[in-house]
């Protein structure tokens, strides 16, 4: 059995133990907390990003959503807007602008998510703008007269020379159609 001291220092001696155990333990537990409370962190930031995409994703359908409006209701764009200048019917002028702009709006969603999208696919994107823009005066001229409004596409274009707008009223009619064609075939 042993002396009441062998039994004082064997019961400190579990003591210390227990106690230095326990600490081991709250030492696992607070590293497990830390991890878990980055991984929260973690998770909350990805919900904020989540969030603000979306609602940028919603202001941009609402956007393509007003210009459609306007394409096909192009004697209400001038109230808004103001009048087009350029030969022809205002109605018709005001009509191939609410479709340069919806044009313009499509391609402002798919830049903005270019992180998310393959590199060949974006690239593509930019080439099928680039040609739109090259072969319609009237996107180039809607383009050189508001790519303020636009910094997210002016950055992705990186400067692409576009070409200056000149197109007489039998081709602006030949462009309404190839792009409300192209409107609807682009995702």
């Amino acid at each position: 059995m042993g002396t009441i001291t062998e039994w004082v220092a064997a019961a400190t001696i579990m003591a210390g133990t227990a106690s230095v155990i326990s600490l081991i333990l709250v030492a696992v537990q607070i590293r497990s907390l830390a991890r878990q409370t980055l991984e929260v962190a973690r998770q909350a930031q990805s919900s904020t990003d989540a969030v603000r995409a979306t609602i940028y994703l919603t202001a941009q359908e609402r956007a393509i959503d007003i210009d459609r409006y306007f394409a096909e209701r192009p004697q209400f764009r001038e109230a808004f807007y103001g009048p087009v200048a350029g030969e022809g019917d205002q109605i018709e002028l005001q009509r191939l602008e609410a479709i340069a702009e919806m044009l313009i709006d499509a391609f402002a969603l798919v830049v903005s998510h270019r992180d998310l999208i393959p590199p060949s696919i974006t690239e593509g994107w930019r080439v099928y703008l680039t040609g739109l823009m090259a072969t319609s005066p009237q996107l180039a001229d809607f383009w050189r007269r508001n790519k303020s409004w636009y910094p997210t596409i002016s950055d992705f274009l990186e400067e692409h020379e576009i070409p200056h707008a000149s197109a007489d009223a039998a081709v602006r009619a030949d462009l309404t159609g190839a792009a409300a064609r192209t409107v609807r075939s682009r995702p």
